[in-house]
C-alpha cells in the first residue's frame, strides 16, 4: 500500500541525508538489479511479537550487504500516524545497514514505544550515524 512505500521511501531518504559526510560506501538508488534490492512487504501476519522486522542480505555475517528485506506487520502499523510508520522503516533499514539494536535516546533503541512514542525519533541521530561510521 501507498502508505508503506512512502515510509520506506522516507526512510532511505533520511538514512541517505545521514550518510553524506560520514560514510561515503553506501548509497541508495532505483536499480533494476533485483541482487541489490531492498525488497519492502506490508501484510497482516497477525498477532505477533514483531511490529516490523528487516533483514541484510545475503546474511548478517557476511559482512557485505547487497540487499535486505523488510516486513511491515499490518495488523499492528494500519492504525499508526504516518511518522511512525516513517520512523519504524528506518529503524528497520539501519538493520538492513547493519545496525543493531542499542541502549539510549537512539533510532535503534529495540522499541518504537521508547524511540518514537517517547522521544519521537524519525530519522537517524548522532549516535546511529557514529555507529553506522563505525561498521564501515
Amino acid at each position: 500500500p501507498s502508505a508503506y512505500k512512502t515510509a520506506a521511501n522516507a526512510a532511505f531518504s533520511a538514512w541517505s541525508s545521514a550518510l553524506k559526510g560520514i560514510v561515503s560506501k553506501i548509497r541508495f538508488e532505483k536499480s533494476s538489479v533485483t541482487s541489490k534490492n531492498i525488497f519492502t512487504t506490508a501484510a497482516n501476519y497477525g498477532y505477533t511479537d514483531w511490529t516490523a522486522r528487516a533483514a541484510p542480505g545475503p546474511n548478517q555475517s557476511s559482512g557485505t550487504y547487497n540487499y535486505g528485506d523488510m516486513y511491515f506487520n499490518r495488523y499492528f502499523m494500519d492504525k499508526y500516524a504516518a511518522a511512525k510508520k516513517k520512523s519504524i522503516a528506518t529503524h528497520e533499514s539501519g538493520h538492513i545497514l547493519g545496525l543493531d539494536h542499542r541502549t539510549g535516546k537512539v533510532l535503534m533503541y529495540y522499541s518504537s514505544s521508547v524511540y518514537y512514542d517517547k522521544y519521537k525519533i524519525t530519522a537517524p541521530t548522532a549516535t546511529d550515524k557514529k555507529d553506522l561510521d563505525a561498521i564501515y
